[in-house]
């Protein structure tokens, strides 16, 4: 069965369909590569971490929190790219984030703005 997963970067969010639970992270980084115009070597794909990933990181794995946001008070975790979206628990509508290289093997922070909440009439609601 396959679905599709949310990528989202600054303030664009890709729709990915047509996944399947065997794909990987480097299947779903070339399916985005037309529509970027930017290669797969020079993408990293990551997701928001939860206390169990935190937990389970360990010096064997390929996975790595990175871009701590004071901000949002989020972490993101590096997704390898040879990664199975099954494995990962990346299921239909999950939301991955897409940062660029930068030069000199750096990488952009996950920059992601929150919107704002609108009211059933579709006014901003001033918190």
């Amino acid at each position: 069965m396959s679905f599709f997963v949310r990528v989202k970067r600054h303030k664009q969010t890709f729709f990915i369909d047509e996944l399947t639970s065997s794909d990987t992270i480097l299947t779903l980084k070339e399916r985005l590569e037309p529509l970027i115009n930017v290669k797969p070597e020079n993408q990293r794909i990551l997701k928001e971490s939860t206390p169990s990933d935190k937990s389970n990181l360990h010096e064997k794995n390929p996975q790595t929190i990175v871009n701590a946001n004071s901000a949002t008070d989020k972490t993101y975790i590096n997704i390898d790219e040879n990664s199975v979206l099954d494995q990962l628990g990346i299921q239909n509508d999950s939301v991955l984030y897409l940062v660029y290289k930068l030069e000199a093997n750096e990488w952009e922070s996950v920059a992601v703005p929150n919107f704002e909440e609108l009211d059933e009439k579709g006014k901003s609601v001033v918190s």
